[in-house]
């Protein structure tokens, strides 16, 4: 899918101006990367860090998944030897940072669409990190079970929450509750739990038992605005959050969307 470049002029665009230094630093083919970022350009779909990671796109759109994690670096580093739950995993990038930053670190990657899951699959193996990632094809989700994955054109926005996309096909997915997850992969302690699930966050969470919730020592996601949400709904979760011990270490609450983090005091 090509990014529109009317769209991307709407947008506050000196604000992705100040970002073209970083890209230089982190892409190596930077050229085509910026050219496919900002919608010149759909052809190029594989990309050489200067870090080392390749990583291959099925979507012009997923340019944004590289931009957010090692451009803009809105999910932070990964110190070595952490244990990783990564929600929402798409490609792969957050994963493969993390992977990258500590050979003692693993992941836990979890995606629901298929087409999606080949591609994390083969970057995960092009850059050598299959004894650290293990892929669950599914997704996490208040409970476990079968459950209606809300397609869209976007790779990216792809979603559990009905009434998002309008008029959109389902796909039946199976989901694994984050308890039965971390049991499954004998998880005593998660480091950072990363979490970009198009609005499930606020399912996944409420339905977690505080004694897992324990388990868990930071939170680095991306909260959403539900349809017809009264309220704003992150206001509530962080609350509930913060009553099961966390508190917030960066971020604001305010946007529409945006990263929080979240720290067990």
């Amino acid at each position: 899918m090509r990014r529109s470049f009317r769209k991307f002029l709407r947008w506050s665009t000196w604000k992705h101006c100040i970002y073209l230094p970083a890209i230089v630093r982190s892409v190596e083919n930077w050229w085509p990367f910026l050219k496919l970022y900002v919608g010149f350009n759909e052809q190029s779909r594989r990309f050489q860090l200067r870090n080392g990671l390749v990583i291959n796109l099925n979507q012009a759109v997923e340019s944004e998944n590289i931009a957010t994690t090692f451009i803009k670096k809105e999910y932070g580093d990964v110190p070595d030897g952490s244990v990783v739950i990564d929600i929402g995993a798409s490609i792969g990038d957050f994963a493969l940072l993390a992977a990258g930053q500590g050979k003692r670190t693993r992941v836990i990657a979890v995606e629901p669409m298929p087409a999606t899951v080949a591609l994390l699959e083969q970057n995960i193996r092009q850059n050598n990190f299959s004894g650290q990632i293990t892929v669950i094809a599914g997704a996490v989700a208040g409970i476990t079970g079968t459950q209606m994955l809300h397609t869209s054109d976007s790779a990216l926005s792809h979603t559990l929450v009905a009434g998002v996309h309008r008029g959109s096909s389902g796909v039946p997915i199976q989901c694994f509750s984050l308890a039965d997850v971390m049991e499954q992969h004998q998880i005593s302690q998660c480091d950072i739990l990363k979490m970009d699930c198009e609005g499930a966050e606020y399912d996944i969470l409420y339905n977690t038992a505080p004694e897992t919730l324990k388990k868990i020592k930071e939170l680095r996601f991306e909260y959403h605005t539900l349809p017809n949400a009264s309220t704003h709904p992150i206001h509530q979760l962080v609350s509930y959050l913060q009553k099961a011990g966390f508190t917030v270490t960066q971020g604001s609450t305010e946007a529409r969307n945006a990263v929080l983090w979240m720290r067990q005091s």
